[in-house]
């Protein structure tokens, strides 16, 4: 009820029907970036760290200009330099994006107008988390995915069970479809996307959402740092080829995730201090924003068959829990993988209400190597989400009072 009540805050109204508006909801976007931004900043002054605002220019390995149009340039000297520039939206050749009719998710994070309709190029995160926005905002949804289906870097199940949900809130899905080029109208007219099979569709809005590419700085040439990959190779410690610089975040190209960047951060700038810290990617929480949400941390079935390792696996449905059923959440499913000889739990997938919240309980297990026996051990409060876990992992050790026994 309180959601209901705070609507017009979240920019919808519900007086005179349904209606949502995307100019409140972008300025409570930019309040929320603001506050937060600012809470950096405090941070910042508070650990007494000296922030220079300008365009940092490698100049050597322990050597940055900083330039800036309000201030002249500046050197500075370091004996270590950690490059956090990130990543910027990909496209794809014949595809113009002129960041109105054809836009990346840089674009339409500002978007003020809700479009008439939408095309979405690639069913990746990005392209199935604004997919699931706008179809649930009634707008009319088609997504083109080159690969055979969507999300085809995450568990089979988990995929095939969002395209289904997504297909039956109305969306269009195109899967084992790619597109030759995007024609732009004059004016403001729809964009026509032309599709290798000969089809063409046309669409009010049109994102590009064909993964991200890292972003150099400026003067990487310069003293030897290149792209290898797809990213900028680092060791153990996260050094680059270049003595003394760093590299973390999309710049890597591996994770393009917030939680890893920051951890990434923090490894960084200790070892650029004299420390000898390394990285450990064995328990990276995913968490994809959709409806419903999906979640993941450790490895799939097929990722552990793949490694010669036996497991066992249960997946249970949402639908019988009591906490679903009390806010008509009931669409997903829990699956734990666990090692069949020692019982450690190895993996966690998760399609469903509040998923992104549950799963760190998941890494939680996934890192401190704990077993099924530890999970079903373990109190969980009733009724709530965080039940799933508990059931699926009592349902792997045949010890379920509510559901059949696993395979």
């Amino acid at each position: 009820m309180a959601q209901l009540r705070n609507g017009q805050a979240f920019g919808i109204r519900s007086s005179g029907g349904f209606k949502v508006d995307l100019e409140r909801v972008v300025g409570r976007k930019e309040r929320i970036l603001r506050r937060l931004r600012a809470g950096l900043v405090g941070l910042l002054k508070q650990s007494k760290v000296t922030w220079i605002q300008g365009e940092g220019i490698l100049q050597g390995p322990g050597e940055v200009e900083v330039r800036s149009s309000e201030k002249p340039a500046a050197g500075l000297r370091a004996k270590g330099i950690i490059l956090a520039t990130g990543s910027r939206p990909g496209s794809l050749p014949g595809c113009p994006v002129d960041g109105k009719t054809v836009v990346t998710s840089d674009e339409l994070l500002d978007l003020r107008a809700m479009p008439a309709s939408f095309i979405v190029v690639g069913a990746g995160v990005v392209g199935s988390e604004f997919s699931s926005y706008f179809v649930d905002l009634g707008v009319p949804v088609t997504v083109i995915e080159a690969a055979e289906r969507l999300l085809p870097f995450e568990e089979e199940k988990i995929a095939r069970a969002f395209a289904e949900s997504l297909a039956r809130r109305g969306a269009t899905l195109l899967t084992g479809t790619k597109v030759r080029r995007i024609d732009l109208e004059a004016g403001s007219g729809p964009a026509r996307v032309s599709l290798e099979n000969g089809r063409t569709l046309s669409a009010d809005l049109v994102l590009m959402a064909t993964g991200r590419v890292p972003t150099l700085p400026k003067g990487s040439d310069g003293i030897g740092l290149k792209l290898h990959g797809g990213g900028v190779p680092v060791d153990e410690r996260l050094r680059t080829q270049v003595p003394s610089v760093f590299a973390v975040g999309d710049l890597l190209g591996e994770y393009q995730l917030a939680c890893t960047a920051s951890y990434e951060g923090m490894v960084a700038a200790e070892n650029a201090l004299g420390g000898s810290r390394e990285v450990n990617y064995e328990a990276v929480p995913d968490a994809i924003y959709t409806e419903p949400e999906i979640a993941s941390v450790g490895l799939t079935e097929a990722e552990a068959v793949s490694k010669g390792r036996e497991v066992t696996v249960s997946a249970l449905s949402l639908s019988g829990f009591a906490r679903a059923q009390t806010f008509e959440e009931t669409e997903g499913f829990v699956q734990v993988v666990a090692d069949r000889s020692t019982g450690r739990l190895i993996g966690v997938q998760m399609l469903g209400a509040r998923a992104t919240d549950l799963i760190g309980e998941a890494t939680l297990a996934v890192k401190q190597r704990l077993t099924l026996k530890d999970l079903t051990e373990t109190l969980h409060g009733h009724p709530t989400m965080s039940e799933s876990l508990w059931e699926a992992a009592a349902m792997a050790l045949g010890q379920s009072i509510y559901y059949a026994t696993s395979r």
